[in-house]
């Protein structure tokens, strides 16, 4: 006959249950050691990260704004007619102040005066304003001739964030159209304008 042993009836279990000595947690050194590695690889990573998040960013808007020269030119040359891109924090009209971070517009611009003209004038494409608080400086418009040459704004515009000039990216626009991205020729840490004494760019 099955005989139940009276110390495990009374436990409730069939078998007795314990901690093994052998099973044990992190003690105090432990903890501090592990915390202290991990706040170590946070700090290394976490401004890594950040910066790769920036680069791509003003990376991203630069390409955007290449597209749009060569949007414009492209309808500059398809419709025979001047096409304009301003700073234009409406989408509407050119902004006569600031830089172009608050956003820009191509136009389709009949007399090639950088201004939206009801009646005559076509908005083309509007473009939001910039994210991460980036700047964007340089020509106060770019006009394109029907022929696709540059009449109005040649030269350099710079993208700049919040770590200033170090970091900054540029582009060159000529007269022919081309679009030159500016690179640093003087190993400085700064892209220049890439003449025979560089001219670095400069944020504000």
């Amino acid at each position: 006959m099955y005989r139940q042993n009276k110390n495990n009836h009374r436990s409730g279990f069939p078998h007795k249950w314990y901690k093994s000595s052998n099973q044990r947690g992190f003690n105090i050194l432990e903890l501090i050691a592990t915390l202290s590695i991990t706040a170590t690889l946070t700090g290394i990573g976490v401004p890594a990260m950040l910066d790769l998040v920036r680069n791509n960013r003003i990376v991203v808007q630069l390409n955007e704004f290449v597209h749009t020269l060569h949007i414009a030119r492209n309808e500059a040359i398809s419709r025979s007619r001047g096409v304009t891109i301003c700073k234009s924090s409406n989408g509407s009209s050119c902004d006569s102040t600031g830089n172009w971070e608050n956003g820009w517009i191509v136009f389709a611009d009949q007399d090639r005066d950088g201004t939206v003209d009801s009646g005559t004038d076509t908005i083309l494409k509007v473009f939001p304003k910039l994210g991460g608080q980036n700047e964007l400086a340089g020509a106060t418009r770019v006009t394109y001739s029907p022929q696709g040459m540059v009449q109005t704004g040649t030269g350099i515009m710079t993208f700049c964030d919040s770590r200033g000039t170090s970091h900054a990216r540029g582009i060159s626009l000529e007269t022919s159209g081309y679009v030159e991205l500016l690179e640093d020729h003087n190993n400085n840490g700064i892209v220049d304008n890439g003449a025979t004494t560089p001219v670095d760019v400069v944020c504000s």
